[in-house]
């Protein structure tokens, strides 16, 4: 009955280990459960920081680059005549303000202001002559670079390198509204004039949007223009016909 009774016992411990076993087992999958899940997550969460570091990472190199290829185009705009203030201030590089006129920032820079050159300046030269078409395109271009070093002298603007015709071109402009506005009473001039004020306003819109380029170069190259358009006056035709104008 002795032995009896120990194997009962030992059975029942059996039994007790077992249920136990089985009541504890929910309890293990929901902790391998919210194991592996933490281990997923936080997977995912390095996963995310390596992937933000690569993303940071290509961003200084690509940063990087553009400036060491910003350097490198400086440098050579430097060298064959950018228009820089302090440059023309401070080392009296005067003709800086002359060269960077026929200095362009790659072929589209080139091609559209050759564009805007083809449309604009035909009716003003055939209204005003050839040399007085190119001394206003000159002297418009020159203003416009005078009227950068100045304004950035007195700190309204901080610019470190303009090139570019823009500034002539603008003078053109300029130089057909006073002309215009001078010479009011020919025909069609009304009209001429608010298509000339509506050029104007699309490009300061255009300045004000693009921060790359030079507003200040370009008002004041319009202004000068505009000053100089109001002292021209219509070419003399051959043979005492009347003045030239051109539409």
């Amino acid at each position: 009955m002795t032995s009896a009774r120990t194997a009962s016992s030992t059975d029942g411990g059996r039994s007790t280990a077992a249920d136990t076993a089985r009541s504890g087992s929910p309890q293990c999958s929901n902790r391998i459960v919210g194991e592996e899940r933490h281990r997923r997550r936080d997977e995912a969460a390095r996963d995310q920081r390596i992937g933000l570091a690569d993303q940071q990472g290509r961003a200084v190199k690509a940063e990087r680059e553009h400036r060491v290829r910003d350097h490198v185009e400086g440098a050579d705009l430097h060298r064959i005549g950018a228009l820089e203030p302090y440059a023309v201030v401070a080392q009296g590089e005067y003709w800086r303000l002359f060269t960077a006129l026929f200095l362009h920032g790659g072929f589209l820079h080139l091609a559209f202001n050759l564009f805007a050159l083809y449309v604009f300046g035909p009716p003003l030269e055939g209204s005003i002559g050839t040399i007085r078409f190119l001394a206003c395109y000159l002297i418009s271009g020159l203003a416009s670079s005078a009227g950068v070093v100045v304004l950035n002298e007195i700190g309204l603007v901080h610019v470190f390198q303009v090139i570019g015709a823009s500034g002539c071109i603008m003078g053109v402009v300029g130089a057909w509204a006073g002309f215009l506005l001078r010479h009011h009473h020919a025909p069609f001039a009304k009209q001429q004039l608010a298509n000339v004020g509506l050029i104007v306003a699309i490009q300061i819109a255009f300045d004000l949007s693009t921060p790359q380029v030079s507003m200040a170069a370009h008002m004041c190259g319009l202004v000068a223009g505009f000053f100089l358009g109001l002292l021209l006056a219509p070419r003399v035709v051959a043979g005492g016909g009347d003045p030239g104008w051109s539409y």
